[in-house]
């Protein structure tokens, strides 16, 4: 079982929770059952994974971890006797005849190495070959990983073909349609393997982290997603507000009911003689305190700007007020748009009428400054504020004085900064000077960094 052990350890180092007792239940398990290949893997995952969004995940290590260990040291070796058949990569279906001739897209002329052609002919195998030899062609060499899967995906002309598939599927019927679909997830399925394969087969430190920011979701950045991935991490976001909201406070009150307060009881008792003739209760103090928002939403952190107005406004009810801004080196009040429209469709509307930029540019200070004149009275003792975005100021004045008088107006600033932290104070990252104003500075730039904040701040 000692690829097991080693699996759970790599599985550790990807972000998974794997307990020394759920893995010493699978061992366990599979001595007892016979298991071929797919159910090895099934009730690998029913025992280690405990979050359904991460078995997408699961199945491409599990295929390329067994995979590296058959090529590197023969037969994968479980100690279970019946478990006897290999475990490949991955296996698309056998080619076949999709126009009832007997025809493959191996005939169809100069199309036969396309890969929206062999996903439409149905010759799904030639398809999966392509994408192996692009792998091997790019090679190992010192490239990263996000380097390889672009050289791969140039070498297949990817993106080109998956613009022919979508052009292919006009017309054609709703089963077709996702079969080709769900044909193409699997091509892209598998080029993901081939890459964590060769990252797997480093066997470094770098290159499982290079692993977890390019497949693993809670770590992946939010600029990073493909549009069915963000799709996935918006109502993942929706669901953590949701669940903050529904929060306690920490502070108790007094209550007509809830739990029995002992120290008010036994205080309240001696009035009686030292018997308790009335049971106080007490139970969590809900307090909403007011929340501004300024969200920086400069091309390059767009993303990020969203998945955070995507969580405060699926907290509503948590708060008293609250009031959006976005910036880029202007600022726009954005709440009337949550007020009149839902929350998705507003977002998509400030995206083309939001009037927040009059250069293009970051400008931190100028924000600050504008802010301060316009909008100070907004900012109370109980009032917390957010400020989301990258402080890269385009070495332009940074009014830290105004960032201070803000700071001092409200109850507490939380800096929330996308980029990576080894960036910060680098190049034009003034950072550092706003920090000092801030209560916490944190950075945020996925689904896993999001998450820890939000109970941070709200929990």
């Amino acid at each position: 079982m000692e690829e097991l052990v080693r699996f759970a350890n790599l599985l550790r180092k990807l972000g998974f929770n794997v307990s020394t007792d759920e893995l010493a239940a699978l061992i366990n398990s599979l001595n007892l059952i016979d298991v071929n290949r797919a159910d090895f893997k099934h009730i690998t995952r029913s025992f280690l994974v405990k979050d359904k969004k991460e078995f997408a995940f699961f199945d491409s290590i599990f295929h390329a971890f067994f995979s590296t260990e058959k090529m590197g040291q023969g037969e994968v070796n479980t100690n279970v006797s019946s478990y006897q058949d290999e475990i490949d990569c991955f296996e698309l279906s056998p080619g076949g005849s999709a126009d009832g001739k007997g025809l493959t897209a191996g005939g169809a002329g100069g199309m036969k190495n396309k890969l929206s052609h062999l996903v439409r002919m149905g010759d799904y195998s030639r398809a999966g070959e392509m994408v192996e030899e692009s792998l091997n062609r790019v090679g190992s060499g010192k490239l990263k990983g996000d380097e390889l899967l672009n050289q791969a995906k140039l070498q297949l002309d990817w993106h080109m073909e998956r613009y022919q598939l979508e052009k292919m599927m006009q017309g054609q019927t709703s089963c077709r349609i996702a079969a080709w679909e769900d044909a193409w997830l699997r091509l892209e399925e598998k080029l993901h393997q081939g890459i964590i394969r060769e990252l797997l087969g480093r066997g470094t430190e770098a290159a499982y982290r290079e692993i977890n920011f390019m497949f693993n979701l809670k770590r992946k950045s939010f600029n990073k997603l493909s549009e069915s991935e963000y799709k996935l991490m918006k109502r993942e976001v929706v669901d953590i507000g949701r669940r903050l909201a529904t929060r306690k406070s920490r502070q108790w009150r007094k209550s007509r009911r809830g739990l029995v307060d002992l120290k008010n009881t036994v205080r309240n008792c001696l009035k009686g003689g030292g018997v308790p003739l009335k049971l106080c209760r007490r139970r969590h103090k809900t307090t909403r305190p007011n929340l501004v928002l300024l969200c920086d939403v400069s091309s390059s952190v767009v993303n990020y700007s969203a998945f955070m107005l995507l969580l405060v406004y699926s907290m509503e009810q948590s708060f008293k007020k609250i009031k959006s801004f976005i910036f880029v080196d202007n600022v726009e009040d954005v709440s009337p748009y949550f007020s009149r429209y839902g929350l998705e469709e507003a977002i998509e509307l400030l995206t083309v009428r939001a009037t927040c930029s009059t250069s293009g540019f970051s400008d931190f200070g100028r924000v600050f400054k504008i802010f301060e004149q316009q909008y100070l009275s907004l900012l109370t003792p109980k009032t917390n504020v957010i400020v989301l975005g990258d402080a890269k100021n385009n070495y332009r004045a940074t009014e830290g004085e105004s960032f201070s008088r803000l700071a001092a107006s409200c109850r507490r600033v939380w800096w929330l900064n996308p980029q990576p932290e080894e960036f910060w104070g680098q190049d034009d990252s003034v950072i550092a000077q706003y920090a000092k104003d801030c209560a916490a500075v944190w950075e945020c730039s996925n689904l896993e960094q999001l998450k820890t904040i939000a109970r941070l701040i709200y929990g």
